[in-house]
């Protein structure tokens, strides 16, 4: 018995970290988040006149990765991108009528 392997594997809850206390998925969002953020940046423009408050604007879709990245549904404890992928899903999918 010593030193054998049991047939079930362990099942733990915790999500594997990378980065302090980041998951793979949310390493995902913020990458994405600061990649889309430095596209706009060099695309558009800041609003002129207000000094580096006219950059305030390019970090709306960061903002928005970080909450995908770290909001959960609360009834469900899905985040919040599987949750909305799953409604979505859920609504346009075929539905028969008896």
């Amino acid at each position: 018995m010593y030193g054998e392997q049991h047939l079930l594997a362990f099942k733990s809850n915790e999500k594997s970290t990378v980065i302090y206390s980041l998951t793979y998925p949310q390493v995902g969002w913020w990458a994405l988040g600061g990649l889309i953020t430095m596209k706009l940046g060099g695309i558009i423009s800041p609003i002129p006149g207000i000094g580096p408050f006219g950059y305030i604007f390019h970090l709306i879709p960061f903002l928005i990765c970080l909450a995908f990245a770290h909001i959960k549904h609360p009834r469900t404890g899905l985040s919040l991108h599987k949750y909305i992928f799953n409604y979505i899903h859920c609504r346009i999918r075929k539905r028969k009528f008896l």
